[in-house]
């Protein structure tokens, strides 16, 4: 601990097991100073990860805290933090190997039958993270050219998408299923892709010479008007049918009505322009 500039007396070790929380802080603390680092390194970060989790290395080591003084904190509980930290870090392919640890880690559970509910699941808990994270780089960027754009487009590239979008379903974040490594995937299907699709809408529009804010796109309450800006500003999308429609669905708009509107909106504007030509 010492080496993170932490101070632990030794009845916090002694009596560890009756203050988890207290536990995962320390955890916690530790992957923050290294993210705190002016000068951070893949192998710092692999360091960390060995003293937190690391099996002994011989009769005379004890390993990580996770093998000497945590052993009742679970695994996947600690990559949850971890996993956090190397995102904040801009370490994508140290978290790429987490996440695959923790998918390895529920496939074993779900063949075993003793797999967890989606709310106690730490793959899904490292899903989450990884869409917390996503967000925030999204929500700070000021463009699509920004450097922490291309942070959120690779947490979001971290999580396996599939190529048919999935339906709306019940609820299953606590009904167990004989695959509950399937039920958490489809959970996170629908937010990944909202994302995706965010990302997507933003980059349209900054084609379009709009010079979009990404923040003020996710935070839109009338989606409907920047189609309507699209259309006043970048006429030449009027032509483009199709895509001022499929920029609609990717900004929510996806339902029949919504979908009409767009049309009516590309209709009024086509009708506006012609009788302008007519009038010359």
């Amino acid at each position: 601990l010492q080496k993170y500039k932490l101070q632990k007396p030794l009845a916090f070790f002694e009596s560890a097991a009756s203050d988890i929380e207290a536990c995962l802080a320390t955890i916690k603390a530790m992957c923050r100073f290294q993210v705190r680092q002016e000068k951070r390194s893949e192998s710092a970060f692999r360091q960390l990860h060995r003293d937190l989790m690391g099996a002994p290395d011989g009769p005379s080591d004890h390993g990580g805290l996770m093998h000497s003084v945590f052993a009742f904190l679970s695994p996947g509980a600690c990559n949850v933090i971890f996993l956090e930290a190397l995102l904040d870090a801009n370490f994508f392919d140290l978290a790429r190997e987490v996440l695959e640890v923790e998918i390895e880690r529920e496939q074993e559970e779900s063949i075993k039958g003793g797999a967890a509910s989606a709310s106690s699941s730490s793959l899904a808990k490292c899903v989450e993270v990884v869409l917390k994270v996503a967000r925030e780089y999204f929500d700070s960027a000021s463009s699509c050219r920004d450097g922490v754009w291309h942070n959120a487009r690779h947490c979001l590239g971290l999580v396996p998408l599939d190529d048919v979008e999935v339906e709306d379903e019940e609820d299953v974040s606590e009904a167990p299923t004989p695959n509950m490594l399937e039920a958490i995937r489809k959970q996170w299907q629908r937010a990944l892709r909202r994302e995706q699709q965010l990302i997507e809408a933003v980059e349209m529009l900054d084609a379009l010479g709009l010079d979009p804010l990404p923040v003020q796109i996710r935070q839109a309450k009338q989606p409907l008007a920047i189609i309507s800006r699209a259309i006043k500003e970048a006429p030449s999308m009027l032509r483009k049918h199709d895509e001022l429609l499929r920029l609609g669905r990717l900004l929510g708009l996806t339902a029949r009505d919504d979908q009409h509107r767009i049309t009516e909106l590309i209709t009024r504007a086509l009708v506006l322009a012609s009788d302008s030509v007519f009038s010359r």
